[in-house]
């Protein structure tokens, strides 16, 4: 791929691509768990496929230990405990899956938050500028527009476990082991993690290439 076409995939999504020193970078707005903003830069070789699947593994990494939805977090102006990393995860419910759960059950420590383990690699995927659809409660990635059944996982690709019915960004593969990037993850759930796992462990793998 030339990097004037490499140039215009990028510019067509949500962040801002640059070019410096012969790469390609883009800044990218992150909610730390204290919620403080800050503002990262990611950087891009030079892809021999589809520039967007570096970035969304990219951006999936850049959450890793900025949420855990099962933890208080501060109190908010209201007086009321809020979910630590709150405002990442009103980001991901609002970009992949809008207007299905009230933003007080994604904000405050309250009953009603759904397993986001799909919601945040589908989230991790349209912040990467792929055209899919949103979240469909009750049918899980397989419903939504724009995804398709796969038989070769590549990274940035989207994999599925049964047991809980997890889903998580496919980071590498190497062979029969895949590296996985998995929000509602760790020990006690509610976080994001980087994981490995046989490729046995996986039900099915999805794709928006």
């Amino acid at each position: 791929m030339s990097w004037t076409a490499t140039i215009l995939a990028l510019a067509l999504t949500p962040l801002s691509p640059a070019v410096k020193d012969g790469n390609l970078s883009t800044s990218f707005i992150q909610f730390p768990a204290d919620g403080t903003h800050a503002t990262k830069t990611l950087a891009f070789g030079d892809a021999t496929t589809d520039p967007r699947r570096e970035k969304i593994i990219e951006i999936a990494r850049l959450q890793i230990g900025l949420v855990n939805s099962g933890k208080p977090g501060e109190l908010d102006t209201t007086g009321k405990k809020t979910r630590q990393g709150w405002q990442n995860l009103l980001e991901y419910f609002h970009t992949a899956a809008p207007g299905i759960w009230p933003d007080e059950v994604v904000k405050y420590q309250k009953a009603g938050l759904p397993s986001w383990c799909g919601i945040f690699s589908l989230w991790a995927v349209k912040s990467a500028g792929l055209d899919v659809g949103n979240w469909r409660q009750g049918v899980g990635i397989s419903g939504v527009s724009g995804i398709k059944q796969t038989s070769n996982p590549q990274p940035g690709d989207i994999a599925y476990i049964a047991k809980n019915q997890h889903h998580a960004i496919v980071a590498k593969v190497e062979g029969n082991t895949i590296t996985t990037i998995d929000g509602n993850s760790g020990r006690m759930g509610g976080e994001i993690t980087e994981n490995k796992r046989s490729r046995s462990k996986f039900a099915g793998f999805y794709t928006a290439f």
